[in-house]
C-alpha cells in the first residue's frame, strides 16, 4: 500500500530524527544528529524548537525507552476541549524547552490517526494527559493548568514530595429523593438513575466513577451524580418518569437538556455532555 509506505517513511525519516535530536541535543549539541541521520536529520534538528513533538506508533517507543520525562497529550481533532487546550500546551512546551535543565519534553498523540496506540494506553476519552518517565506511564487527573502539570511531573520524577490529596473525588455524588431537585436546580448535573439489582448498572459503575473524577479534575463545569431508584422509587418514577435502568439524564439549572442513549462507556459520556453544553 503506497500510503502506508509513505506514512512509515514519513514517521521514520522525519519523526524519529526529530526525537533523536531532542534526546541528544543536550549532550551532543546536535552533532549526533548529523552523524546518525545526515542532512535530513540535521534539517529536522534545526526545526526542533519549543513546539510539542507529534508522536506516532513508529516513534512513541523511543519516548518511553529514553528514560527522560515525556508529557503526552492524547487528543482528537473533533474534541472541542482539546482545541481549547492547544494554546496552553504550546505555551507549556515553550516553557519546558526554555528551562535550564530541559528534562521534560512535551508531546501530542492524535487518536484519530493513532487509534491503536491510544487503545494501547487505555485512552477512552479526550483530552487525556499521561507522563512517560523511567519506563513507567502515569495518568494525570488534575486541572489543565501549567503549574499543576509541572507539579505532577516533579512529583513523579521524585523532585518534590507528593501533596496530600483526598480520594473521595473518585465517587460520583449520591443524591436522594430529598435533595435531588434542590441539587440539580443550580449548575450542570449528569445523573445516573439506577437500581442495585440492575446488571447493566453494575457493568458501567467503573466508567461512571472514572467520569466523576475526569469531570471534577478537568474543570469541565459539570457534576456527576447518581440516585438509587430502589430506595427513592417515588421521586424517580413520579418526578423524573424513570421506567428503566440505567437512565442517564443531563440537567442544567433544573432543566433536562439531554438523555444519553449511546454506549455506556467513559469514552462516550464526556463527549455527550460537552456536545450538549456547546449547543447552548
Amino acid at each position: 500500500n503506497n500510503s502506508l509506505t509513505f506514512n512509515y517513511i514519513r514517521d521514520s525519516v522525519v519523526g524519529l530524527p526529530a526525537m533523536v535530536c531532542r534526546l541528544k541535543m543536550k549532550k551532543w549539541l546536535g552533532v549526533g544528529c548529523l552523524l546518525l541521520w545526515g542532512l535530513c536529520g540535521l534539517a529536522v534538528c534545526k526545526n526542533v524548537g519549543p513546539e510539542p513533538i507529534v508522536l506516532t506508533s513508529t516513534t512513541e517507543k523511543y519516548a518511553i525507552t529514553s528514560g527522560e520525562a515525556w508529557l503526552v497529550l492524547f487528543h482528537s481533532p473533533w474534541c472541542a476541549q482539546c482545541k481549547h487546550l492547544n494554546p496552553l500546551w504550546d505555551d507549556f512546551a515553550f516553557d519546558a524547552h526554555q528551562s535550564a535543565d530541559a528534562e521534560l519534553t512535551i508531546a501530542t498523540i492524535d487518536c484519530s490517526e493513532q487509534e491503536a496506540l491510544c487503545q494501547k494506553y487505555g485512552v477512552r476519552a479526550y483530552p487525556q494527559v499521561k507522563l512517560f518517565y523511567g519506563g513507567e506511564v502515569y495518568a494525570y487527573e488534575g486541572q489543565m493548568k501549567k503549574h499543576l502539570l509541572q507539579t505532577f511531573v516533579d512529583v513523579k520524577a521524585g523532585k518534590i514530595d507528593a501533596p496530600k490529596l483526598s480520594t473521595s473525588f473518585r465517587n460520583s455524588i449520591a443524591l436522594t429523593g430529598d435533595n435531588i431537585e434542590r441539587a440539580i436546580s443550580q449548575g450542570v448535573w449528569f445523573v445516573k438513575f439506577y437500581s442495585p439489582d440492575c446488571g447493566a448498572c453494575k457493568k458501567m459503575e467503573r466508567d461512571w466513577k472514572e467520569l466523576a473524577a475526569h469531570a471534577m479534575n478537568g474543570g469541565y463545569g459539570y457534576k456527576v451524580a447518581q440516585i438509587d431508584c430502589q430506595q427513592h422509587n417515588a421521586v424517580c418514577k413520579d418526578t423524573f418518569d424513570i421506567t428503566k435502568y440505567p437512565t442517564l439524564l443531563l440537567f442544567r439549572n433544573g432543566q433536562n437538556i439531554g438523555r444519553f442513549r449511546g454506549r455506556r462507556e467513559l469514552g462516550y459520556f464526556h463527549p455527550f455532555v460537552m456536545e450538549q453544553l456547546n449547543r447552548g
